[in-house]
């Protein structure tokens, strides 16, 4: 083995472990499962790559071999040629080829706006006098100036982020294979804001596909 192909390798296994995973899957046929652990690539040449794993019912580690569909010219090409395996393997299996493993904040004075109006009516029903300092119509506080209908308001307002948090930021986080460590910020992000988390979800993604 050359000092490039284990430099790539190197590089491979510390920044690419899901990638190998779907590699495992799609073209190991290797069922992924919670069972399946320390994945990574141990080597390569022009014919075929080799992935070792581990799993929790066999005592010693797995070799798998995959070979390469087109066989590459050179060594060199190993890094383009992978990358598009990668794209296919994760495509297969419903995901993105790249990781969201970070978190994006309310970054403009819409998304506070929006924040602080969730919140609105429950500070109106605590502190009444809230209400009427509102630049809003008097027919309109008057309307609002009722217990139950600013609980009413903040608990549509509630049920309303969890929908669209369910509905849009969710499957985003599964596509996008987000870490357990930054889901929870995710999550409460969308439940005090809605679709917006999953707008900025979206757009880090475009900048790291970009960047690419």
């Amino acid at each position: 083995m050359t000092f490039d192909q284990q430099d790539a390798i190197t590089a491979f296994n510390a920044n690419h472990r899901l990638a190998l995973t779907d590699i495992l899957y799609f073209y190991g046929h290797v069922p992924i499962t919670s069972k399946i652990t320390a994945v990574r690539l141990l080597s390569y040449d022009l014919q075929s790559m080799t992935i070792r794993f581990h799993h929790n019912e066999v005592e010693f580690d797995i070799d798998k071999l995959i070979v390469f569909e087109t066989p590459l010219t050179q060594l060199s090409d190993f890094t383009v040629y992978i990358d598009k395996m990668v794209r296919k393997a994760a495509k297969e299996r419903n995901y993105s080829h790249i990781q969201i493993n970070e978190v994006v904040y309310p970054n403009n004075i819409v998304e506070y706006i929006i924040i602080v109006a969730v919140f609105l009516p429950l500070m109106c029903y605590f502190y009444r006098p809230l209400l009427h300092l509102l630049p809003l119509p008097e027919f309109i506080k008057e309307f609002l100036d009722n217990d139950f209908i600013l609980i009413a308001i903040e608990a549509l307002a509630i049920i309303t982020h969890i929908l669209e948090t369910y509905i849009l930021l969710r499957p985003k986080l599964k596509f996008y294979r987000v870490p357990t460590d930054f889901l929870i910020e995710w999550y409460a992000l969308g439940l005090l804001e809605g679709y917006a988390p999953a707008k900025r979800l979206e757009q880090l993604a475009m900048e790291k596909l970009k960047s690419e």
